[in-house]
């Protein structure tokens, strides 16, 4: 089978999200299951088109200055390679519709659509809840605090527009499926696919048995990753718990550390910020922390989740989004309302007092990843997902009235939210 991953984010060169690690596990996955893979994204170099061979994955490299541009900059470098040699079918992302000019252009190439998170629901989790919200237990993580249809972007309509032009719709996780398919009103559920996770065993490495007293938060400094509820929950910390320490990787926008350290309050003092690191520092950092919270309003698959569970770190996480599929709480660690600083102050307080508890959530965490996350089937899901990408394009051709079902797919979704 052919495949073209069409996405801005692929690393190195664009590597920001969870979107890059994706496509570099999957179209890795896939050239080693003797598929041949070409991944379509960009480049801030300015330079021409460029090509690269890694692990068996062709990548096309655009130069595209502004992420919005992406979409029609790809466009010329994918349609000189599928005139050479055809593809059988093509893979974006829902987060703003990479694809969506390519698939214009190519209506008789099998598309399939991998929902990450799109734009709607990254707005409405990334507005900060107000103080009063705190207290008040039906607000869930800011995902009800949704605005009327004529306030939406139109990137948000757009993306719904692509993927009524996707043959598949798939998921790695009923959460982002049921959701998605709520604000989109897609007419049918969206396919479930895994995204790939090979266990590594510098993680599994790490020994259980840890006394570093420090607790590790890894992501970006935002409102959607739950940080500011963190960090007052922190202060609560702090009282009963001086002598632990917290530490935070990943990339901080000044004026959202200086929120997170105001907030802490006294507890700043025992904060530190260590900025982003090379994905190959994480076991490290794992391995100098005995907890590791992950407090984000809404995670579609979250991938720093299953290397705290590698690791067998003790584990409080949201019980919003992917992570409340990955870990059963209190069995594999700890789930919290990541909106409520309160509930998240006594999870890690409860993990921080006994050292005995956050070692078995740990090993049972380890165990878990080990007998679920199996590379054989997720491919395997994959491959069966193309298939049916490709069976579903081609009964679409074979009808007489094919454009005019296709264009009523497109307005049943883009038109009802």
């Amino acid at each position: 089978m052919r495949v073209a991953f069409v996405s801005f984010e692929f690393p190195p060169d664009t590597c920001d999200g969870g979107i890059a690690t994706y496509v570099r596990q999957a179209a890795t996955m896939l050239a080693k299951r003797g598929h041949r893979v070409s991944v379509f994204s960009a480049t801030p170099q300015e330079d021409t088109a460029r090509r690269e061979t890694e692990a068996g994955v062709e990548a096309f490299r655009v130069y595209t200055p502004n992420r919005y541009e992406f979409a029609e900059r790809v466009a010329p470098a994918f349609a000189d390679e599928h005139q050479r040699e055809p593809f059988d079918v093509v893979e974006t992302p829902d987060f703003m519709a990479d694809g969506r000019v390519i698939a214009e252009a190519h209506p008789e190439l099998p598309l399939v659509m991998k929902l990450h998170t799109c734009s709607q629901i990254l707005r409405e989790v990334g507005r900060e809840i107000p103080l009063w919200a705190y207290t008040k237990g039906w607000v869930k993580a800011g995902l009800t605090m949704t605005r009327p249809w004529w306030m939406r972007l139109p990137m948000e309509r757009i993306e719904r527009e692509h993927a009524g032009r996707a043959d598949v719709v798939a998921a790695p996780s009923a959460s982002i499926a049921d959701r998605t398919r709520e604000l989109w009103r897609l007419p049918r559920a969206p396919e479930l696919m895994p995204n790939p996770f090979e266990v590594d065993e510098r993680f599994l490495d790490i020994p259980v048995e840890t006394e570093t007293r420090r607790v590790l938060f890894v992501g970006r400094l935002e409102a959607r990753k739950g940080v500011y509820e963190l960090a007052r929950a922190i202060r609560q910390l702090h009282r009963k718990h001086p002598d632990w320490a917290f530490r935070f990787v990943g990339h901080a926008h000044p004026w959202d550390r200086e929120k997170v350290v105001a907030l802490a309050g006294p507890a700043a003092a025992a904060m530190e910020f260590v900025g982003k690191v090379p994905h190959a520092e994480l076991p490290r950092q794992l391995a100098d922390a005995d907890v590791s919270v992950i407090p984000s309003r809404w995670e579609n698959f979250p991938t720093v989740c299953l290397e705290a569970m590698a690791a067998a770190r003790g584990i409080v996480g949201s019980r919003f989004g992917g992570m409340a599929e990955m870990l059963e709480h209190g069995r594999h660690g700890l789930l919290v309302d990541p909106s409520q600083p309160k509930s998240i102050a006594a999870a890690l307080g409860e993990l921080m007092s006994d050292p005995a508890r956050r070692m078995a959530l740990g090993r049972a965490a380890r165990t878990r990843v080990r007998q679920q996350y199996n590379a054989d089937s997720v491919v395997q899901r994959q491959e069966a997902v193309y298939r049916q990408a490709i069976e579903s394009r081609s009964r679409r051709l074979r009808k007489p009235n094919a454009a005019p079902e296709q264009a009523a797919i497109g307005m049943e979704v883009s038109c009802t939210a």
